[in-house]
């Protein structure tokens, strides 16, 4: 069993977690991960979402029905360039997983 890493994109210098690696940037975030085994994953902020969407090869989309207020929002994406690998929805969420075509 491996243990996931977490790398965090900041302008901090430190941080104060354990076992959190820092990068300056998203493309530094990705150096550091390829340097280890398995899948990368990305949690935003919508900058960081802006920034590795473009990157991404699969999605993993959750969606909450709902009217919420917020200011932060995942990026639009052309559904056209993506293929439904899976879909479910349970208990108004919708869970899709997208694989870039």
């Amino acid at each position: 069993l491996t243990s996931a890493r977490t790398i965090v994109v900041t302008r901090a210098e430190s941080i104060d977690e354990p076992n959190v690696e820092i990068a300056s940037s998203v493309e530094e975030a990705l150096r550091i991960a390829q340097s280890g085994p398995g899948e990368t994953f990305v949690a935003g902020g919508s900058s960081i979402y802006d920034q590795a969407l473009p990157l991404a090869d699969r999605m993993h989309l959750s969606t909450i029905h709902g009217d919420y207020q917020g200011n932060a929002y995942f990026p639009e994406f052309d559904p056209a360039a993506w293929r439904v690998e899976r879909h479910e929805s349970r208990d108004g969420y919708d869970y899709t997983e997208y694989v870039r075509l």
